[in-house]
């Protein structure tokens, strides 16, 4: 019974060594597996900065944008009180204030601004990259 008890235990003590050498190739693999993965989204980030689809625009473009956005902002009327909604409150001394205002006009500023940069460019109803 002695000898069946030692070589259970010999066989157990076996199995046990080849199963942590079993652990430790695994987790060489994993950890093989790991840095290759990592190496493939690097060099897929590296493609994907190649590939950048934006336009490039010259220093001459970019000024001229800024310019027609700053013509823009100025030539567009913001003192014409028309161009807002006031709400009044009455003071506890009887005086009358604008409690807020906002302003009606955003779309006209954003159509007046869109309309100064897209004159600086010819646009194509059917690019290219267009199906």
């Amino acid at each position: 019974m002695e000898k069946t008890q030692t070589k259970l235990k010999q066989e157990l003590q076996a199995s046990l060594e080849s199963l942590e050498r079993i652990n430790k190739m695994n987790m060489r693999l994993n950890q093989d597996q790991i840095n290759a993965a990592k190496l493939e989204i690097e060099a897929a980030k590296v493609k994907l900065n190649e590939i950048d689809c934006r336009p490039v625009l010259g220093r001459q473009d970019v000024d001229a944008i800024d310019k027609a956005i700053s013509e823009a902002f100025e030539e567009f009327d913001f003192e014409d009180p028309r161009g807002y909604d006031f709400q009044y409150s009455i003071d506890y001394d009887n005086t009358i204030y604008v409690d807020s205002m906002e302003t009606n006009k955003v779309q006209d500023v954003m159509y007046e601004i869109s309309s100064a940069i897209l004159k600086l460019f010819k646009i194509e109803e059917h690019g290219e990259n267009e199906e």
